[in-house]
């Protein structure tokens, strides 16, 4: 679950996010900030990559401004899952993010505006080589880019 070795192992283990990134020196810058990467065996290669973010990697609460706040993420759908509620926002620009609401926020519903930060968490992020080493589309496993989203998957 938190290192997964590829996008469809992190899709098929939990609810994924993989967010566009920029990795250099072991940090992936997301437009959510810089996050850390976990060590692995194998250096993770600077460059274009996908990084994989939890919903509890989320920190999120109510936008007052709503939809004006071009920072502003909108609640489109909300699901249950056993001792947590599972939001799914959308931003201005359509990039979709699935996020633990809390329990301060569980009142939020479809239509509603929340702000979006990423805590302080280490991951991993997927930037994939072919054999002569040239650089893939991320996070696209040949022969499963049809069934992984580049941005995320519902539970």
């Amino acid at each position: 679950y938190a290192e997964p070795a590829t996008p469809y192992v992190a899709t098929f283990v939990g609810v994924a996010n993989l967010v566009p990134a920029d990795v250099r020196g072991g940090i992936a810058s997301t437009r959510f900030g810089a996050v850390r990467l976990i060590d692995t065996d194998e250096q993770q290669p600077d460059g274009h990559a996908l990084c994989l973010l939890r919903p509890e990697h989320f920190s999120i609460r109510e936008a007052p401004d709503g939809i004006a706040s071009p920072a502003g993420w909108e609640v489109i759908d909300r699901r249950f899952s056993g001792s947590e509620i599972l939001l799914e926002l959308r931003s201005a620009d359509g990039e979709r993010l699935w996020v633990e609401a809390g329990s301060r926020l569980r009142h939020l519903g479809l239509g509603d505006h929340v702000r979006v930060e990423v805590r302080e968490v280490e991951t991993v992020a997927f930037g994939r080589r072919t054999a002569s080493g040239d650089a893939t589309t991320p996070g696209r496993p040949r022969g499963a880019a049809a069934s992984i989203p580049s941005i995320r998957t519902k539970p």
